[in-house]
């Protein structure tokens, strides 16, 4: 290669990497999502306002039509937020036992490393653990590629996905200020999130049920042989620390819980049965029966491309979504529900060793191995939620539920639902 040709490589070279870094600085740029953000509120604002979807039945702008917002708000500001926490995440696990700084300028969105929910390079059961399972077990899983189901990420990878639930739990919040205090001049307590003591006892309860539920199907599941224990307090990858994964997790599930439970059970299960009152002139329980119909058919549709999904755990998560609907019902607010769903997940993943709606894990006080040819039993992959024991204990929590507050809140529902009791 001649000077000259060395000298128009080297300046081709410079053009491609000029080219990159601008590629990079433009994926790494907040001001498209940010741009989608303030497009989507001012197109919310103006279908609100309009005289064109306003409904005289309601006396403000129609169902659909906030329904419609309702979506891409909660999409839009979710979206938005989760990237802009994604970056601190980012540095953040460089810090973390095991991490690893980026040796690259990253998109500004999240890379498929960052959004996987099982690691195939994690070596899982942990070397040795193997020796604990019955013959028959193994025997049962040779050749598979994944025979026990589980789903595992390093502490670092949950690090990312819990800052970005947390930028989805704030988007939520964001969207309920716009559309409920806001636009409707509704408080969050008339959402059923008011913080005050009786609020911080509900979620305790909550709690409490939710555990226990979660415990005696594991034990059911050990009992009947659909799952074996492997060992206790175990990290997928031994260069973390327990005590950090376990409570990286912690903070996972509480963002899911706010952003699940906020915008169906607060702000759509509301909406929707203030909507049924208004336009098909339902009473108090058969408005809110047909908004929790639409509530939990929402619910389970938003777990349709979780790991390991199945009809029979979309099934099982339309019968949660109405026990959800239930302890917020009941219980006259959503502190009883959150505490519930918070306790559910981060016991079936973190404290009993189990997948949640496919939710992985990076650490758990339980371990156990499900039987590689009882899937149709305990769930597979998706975990408990899409097994036999969901809808049981749903309905045992409900009964609890029930013993708990009876119906004494049930007739008080102009405080969580005002708009409700004045269309009735």
């Amino acid at each position: 290669m001649g000077k000259k040709e060395r000298a128009d490589d080297a300046k081709s070279q410079k053009a491609a990497a000029k080219k990159e870094r601008r590629t990079q600085q433009a994926q790494n740029d907040p001001t498209v999502p940010a741009l989608t953000v303030t497009v989507v509120f001012a197109i919310g604002l103006v279908i609100v306002s309009d005289l064109l979807f306003q409904s005289q039945t309601e006396g403000r702008a129609h169902f659909f039509a906030r329904l419609f917002c309702f979506m891409l708000l909660e999409s839009s500001f979710g979206s938005l937020f989760s990237l802009i926490l994604l970056q601190p995440a980012r540095w953040l696990v460089a810090w973390m036992p095991g991490g690893v700084a980026a040796d690259e300028v990253l998109p500004w969105g999240p890379i498929e490393t960052e959004q996987v929910s099982n690691e195939d390079t994690l070596a899982w059961p942990l070397p040795g653990a193997t020796a604990a399972l019955p013959v028959d077990w193994v025997r049962a899983g040779a050749g598979k590629s994944r025979p026990y189901h589980l789903n595992h990420v390093r502490g670092t990878i949950r690090m990312k996905q819990t800052f970005m639930r947390a930028g989805a739990a704030l988007g939520s919040l964001c969207n309920m200020a716009v559309l409920s205090v806001l636009i409707d001049r509704r408080p969050f307590a008339a959402l059923g999130l008011a913080l005050d003591y009786a609020f911080v006892q509900d979620v305790a309860i909550g709690v409490g049920v939710g555990f226990g539920l979660v415990a005696g199907m594991t034990a059911v599941e050990l009992r009947m042989g659909w799952v074996h224990h492997l060992g206790w307090f175990e990290t997928v990858d031994p260069k973390e620390r327990f005590g950090i994964n376990l409570l990286v997790d912690a903070a996972f599930h509480a963002f899911v819980s706010l952003n699940e439970e906020l915008p169906l059970r607060g702000w759509l299960l509301l909406n929707a049965a203030e909507a049924c009152a208004a336009h098909l002139g339902f009473g108090l329980t058969a408005s809110l029966v047909t908004a929790a119909t639409c509530e939990s058919l929402v619910f389970a549709s938003m777990h349709r491309g979780s790991s390991g999904s199945s009809t029979a755990g979309l099934l099982n998560l339309v019968l949660g979504g109405f026990a959800a609907a239930a302890n917020a019902l009941l219980s006259g607010s959503l502190a009883f529900s959150l505490g519930w769903h918070w306790a559910w997940n981060f016991a079936m993943g973190n404290v009993f060793g189990r997948s949640t709606s496919g939710i992985p894990i990076s650490a758990t006080v339980l371990s156990v191995a499900p039987h590689p040819s009882k899937t149709r039993q305990h769930g597979g992959a998706f975990g408990p939620e899409g097994g036999l024991l969901a809808p049981a204990a749903y309905l045992v929590g409900v009964g609890v539920l029930y013993g708990i507050y009876g119906t004494s809140r049930w007739g008080a529902q102009a405080q969580y639902f005002p708009a409700l009791a004045s269309a009735l």
